[in-house]
């Protein structure tokens, strides 16, 4: 060769393969890169485009990405002042600095409610647009239209959730109809394949009303709902249960909630802690006051037990709504504000959205490749990378150009 040919980094020319680093530790190396970073490798050339492009890659970096809770998020619905939906992430590993995902669709929605939230897949709803349902993945910017069972665009009440069959690798919506037909109320249930991208009906006994049309958590892929039984087609004095999907064997169950004293203070959320579903009450017992008791379920018994409590929390606490794995728990104060308590350091941190009237809803999410048939890319106003960065991201493509080729 002569002593001129010399191949430099910035000259390095995309590998048709990548025969030094072997496939999986390649791959293993990716696996740990954030989605934006992915996302601008997957142009660089074919083979990383069809590695990182693979379920066995995208299952394999979800895996990842879970398994360090500093990755661990809460996605919150709320309206700003103007009224326009925001959604906000709040990755606990910078809670600093919340990343605030803008909402642009190819349609708008006029009145956008949070579903569900699972493995980085986002489920909303627009009832004022006839029941319009979308999937929507945040990191990659893909999203799904569901379509809407056209026979029952005219029903009363509908409820909806989103869940995961981990089973048959599955995602699903389903829908609780409440139609009234010659002065009788009917309840209808329909389950929404994403594989099979069809809408299924399924009979089943449902004497409870549920007084929110959105699921309130979702644990181990299934949606669960707050609700009330139904006497003698009464439901003022009904039982509070909890209503659950269970989205692998397509079928509802009723769970009765802890057993406990209130007061006029207290309050109960249904939270998702380390994959088991909890109830944590504020205030809980005869008299006001500012702890929290976490309450989870034993999946085989269907026992609650109390594992700990926490507090007294130094805010005028509305609601609690989540409880990170790390113990840390997120509040709403009366004011819609949003605040992260440390159970152990006691310290409060203000989860700052500007400008925020009203929250709705708050779910985990962790970002994510994961895709579903016949997603789209949604197109977006992409701000001019800075020089800095972009210097920074040349020189990590040429670095693994270079160990590739």
């Amino acid at each position: 060769m002569p002593s001129n040919s010399k191949l430099t980094p910035t000259r390095s020319l995309p590998p048709s393969s990548l025969p030094t680093l072997p496939r999986d530790l390649f791959a293993e190396i990716l696996a740990r890169l954030d989605v934006k970073t992915l996302t601008l490798l997957k142009s660089i050339c074919k083979p990383w485009r069809a590695l990182i492009s693979t379920p066995n890659f995208i299952k394999q970096h979800l895996a990842h990405t879970q398994s360090d809770p500093l990755n661990e998020s809460l996605i919150v619905h709320s309206l700003s002042d103007d009224y326009d939906d925001v959604v906000t992430v709040f990755r606990i590993g910078d809670i600093e600095s919340p990343v605030t995902q803008a909402l642009n669709f190819p349609q708008t929605f006029f009145k956008m409610e949070l579903v569900g939230s699972i493995s980085g897949l986002v489920c909303l709803c627009d009832r004022s647009l006839g029941f319009m349902i979308v999937v929507w993945n945040p990191a990659t910017r893909e999203c799904k239209m569901v379509p809407f069972p056209n026979k029952e665009r005219h029903a009363e009440k509908v409820f909806v959730g989103f869940g995961y069959d981990s089973v048959g690798d599955d995602f699903k919506v389903v829908c609780v109809f409440r139609v009234t037909a010659n002065e009788i109320c009917l309840t209808r249930f329909y389950v929404y394949s994403c594989n099979a991208e069809c809408w299924k009906e399924i009979k089943v006994d449902f004497p409870y009303d549920m007084p929110h049309m959105w699921c309130v958590v979702t644990v181990k892929g299934n949606p669960y709902w707050m609700g009330f039984s139904i006497e003698n087609g009464d439901e003022t004095n009904g039982k509070e249960v909890c209503v659950t999907f269970d989205v692998r064997k397509e079928v509802f169950r009723f769970l009765g909630l802890p057993k406990c004293e209130s007061n006029s203070g207290t309050s109960a959320c249904l939270a998702n802690y380390k994959d088991k579903l909890a109830d944590m009450m504020f205030s809980p017992g005869s008299e006001v006051n500012k702890l929290v008791d976490v309450y989870v379920l034993d999946d085989r018994s269907g026992v609650w037990s109390k594992i700990y409590t926490v507090g007294p929390i130094p805010l005028e606490v509305q609601r609690v709504l989540h409880c990170f794995k790390n113990g840390e728990i997120v509040v709403e104060d009366h004011d819609a504000k949003l605040f992260l308590y440390d159970p152990k350091s006691k310290a409060v941190k203000d989860l700052r959205i500007d400008n925020t009237k009203e929250l709705n809803k708050a779910f985990c999410y962790t970002e994510s490749l994961v895709t579903i048939k016949k997603m789209h890319h949604v197109e977006e106003e992409i701000p001019e990378t800075s020089r800095k960065t972009r210097k920074r991201f040349d020189l990590f493509v040429n670095i693994c150009l270079t160990v590739c080729s």
